[in-house]
């Protein structure tokens, strides 16, 4: 992609199907990164809603129909999913843990998530039947 943009425009129920109030377009450089082209983004997509709406409160703005595309398709749902992340401020050798799914050990690098846990001389049990008995 060599361009990008924002477009304000009226909602509708079905999802980016509303009529279009403004646009405004910017060129991605070669050397951007997402981070970068969502900054830009932001700042003309900011300048832009003021715009729109200062446009809609005079009443000076002509609606257009969003084009009708095959080529165009819907974002696909997000489902719930588990982020493994770094955690902030959690020295090497310390722990996290909710008490009930989860038992996780820092290191240097991130983090050892434990699955299933055995005291010398007993069964191996899952982490979830662990932390039901014990109190960290």
């Amino acid at each position: 992609e060599k361009e990008s943009g924002v477009t304000t425009f009226f909602l509708t129920h079905e999802i980016d199907t509303g009529d279009i109030i403004q646009s405004a377009s910017v060129n991605i450089e070669s050397d951007e990164t997402a981070g970068d082209l969502h900054d830009k983004l932001m700042n003309v997509g900011a300048s832009l809603l003021v715009k729109t709406v200062t446009a809609i409160s005079e009443g000076n703005y002509q609606e257009q129909s969003q084009p009708q595309s095959d080529v165009l398709k819907h974002a696909p749902k997000i489902f719930k999913a588990e982020i493994e992340e770094k955690e902030p401020g959690i020295a090497a050798g310390g722990f996290l843990t909710d008490g009930k799914t989860f038992l996780k050990f820092a290191t240097k690098d991130g983090f050892i998530k434990l699955l299933d846990i055995q005291y010398e001389g007993k069964k191996r049990m899952l982490i979830e039947d662990f932390l039901r008995g014990m109190r960290l």
